[in-house]
């Protein structure tokens, strides 16, 4: 039996807590307008901004390209940063930065330490602030153009070599100039990450996978994920990378990475060029004596058109230079900057004495 008093507790039950909730929100509405007469951040605002800013911890990072890097962090404040997403630039302003006071603001990472800001839009992101030398920003800032121009051109190419190879129409539009055009600009490539940049940059994964090509067919090598900077001062080992049928071969037995093993990928890609496949028939065999008479021209990608006289003399020069690349002795291989001049070479300097219907490999490497 419910006395009268027990009955008024629960009919009032509900009204109570509404009361309560009433309560609890006034309480922070006057606790954010004190907070915004002040110039402060209300509780419930900070920790809501703390749990959107935790969420892009775990959120893809952009790039960040015109920060002022050697600001303090009491300094980012309006500062306008121009980041980089899906090819698009998006103007920000940092309006708000939160120093690493306790716990996980401004906690160290690796490189950095890491701080909470706010931008124009009310967005709340996690920014990292690296620990760099004046040569690392500026390393940094020619990488990130050159990143630019590769996320603009991935956005416009067609695909890489090797798609173009497996497709029947396309392998057939590739014809022999445009291919000889494309050795050429992959070997300007890497001759320009060899020779032009200082220190010297390795790729480590040359392979027509990673060769992309425009509407027009012209070559950009793409992903420098392994990509490796030779500095005077360092052993340059490093761990195993690269792609299987591309490796040099005196990486099974050493970590020591030199220029010579893109020398090597690169001399697989010409080879994968003119047969219009990966030659790994041709490099798990040495030439015996059956292959000696192997003709130049049985080995050539059958789709696009019999070459001119002159794209005949071109290929055996790529032939015989991707030889010289595939030497097992690191040494024994040009560098980079002559492979390219060996490629721009004049027509009338590079003819062979071997008419081409009746040449050989062997030939190739001895009497051209």
């Amino acid at each position: 039996m419910q006395t009268l008093g027990s009955k008024m507790l629960s009919c009032s039950t509900p009204l109570f807590y509404l009361c309560c909730l009433l309560l609890v929100s006034f309480l922070l509405l006057l606790e954010e307008a004190h907070a915004a007469r002040h110039g402060g951040i209300s509780l419930r605002s900070q920790h809501t901004a703390l749990l959107q800013w935790k969420a892009t911890l775990a959120s893809p990072p952009l790039q960040m390209s015109s920060w002022q890097e050697n600001t303090s962090p009491c300094n980012w404040t309006g500062i306008m940063c121009a980041a980089v997403r899906h090819g698009r630039r998006m103007p920000w302003v940092v309006t708000n930065i939160s120093l690493p006071d306790a716990g996980i603001h401004g906690q160290l990472g690796g490189y950095g330490k890491v701080y909470m800001a706010q931008l124009e839009d009310g967005q709340l992101v996690a920014v990292k602030k690296l620990h760099q030398t004046q040569e690392e920003l500026d390393d940094e800032r020619r990488f990130r153009r050159e990143m630019e121009i590769l996320s603009q051109i991935r956005q416009r190419s067609i695909g890489s070599l090797h798609m173009t190879l497996e497709n029947e129409e396309l392998a057939k539009e590739l014809d022999w100039q445009k291919r000889i055009a494309l050795a050429t600009d992959v070997a300007q490539a890497i001759s320009y990450l060899h020779h032009e940049c200082s220190p010297p940059i390795i790729h480590r994964d040359i392979t027509s996978n990673n060769i992309l090509l425009d509407t027009i067919f012209k070559a950009f090598v793409s992903d420098f994920g392994t990509a490796r900077i030779l500095k005077p001062d360092s052993s340059n080992w490093s761990a195993l990378a690269g792609t299987y049928g591309y490796i040099a071969p005196e990486l099974s037995y050493t970590s020591v990475v030199t220029e010579k093993c893109d020398v090597y990928s690169f001399g697989v890609v010409l080879l994968e060029l003119v047969m219009g496949k990966h030659p790994r028939d041709l490099l798990d065999r040495s030439l015996s004596s059956g292959e000696q008479t192997m003709l130049v021209k049985d080995i050539l990608d059958q789709r696009p058109t019999i070459p001119t006289t002159t794209e005949q003399n071109r290929l055996t020069l790529l032939i015989k230079l991707a030889f010289s690349c595939l030497e097992s002795a690191p040494q024994a291989r040009p560098a980079m900057r002559e492979a390219y001049q060996t490629l721009i070479q004049r027509p009338s300097s590079i003819a062979c004495p071997v008419p081409f219907s009746t040449l050989t490999l062997q030939q190739v490497r001895d009497a051209c």
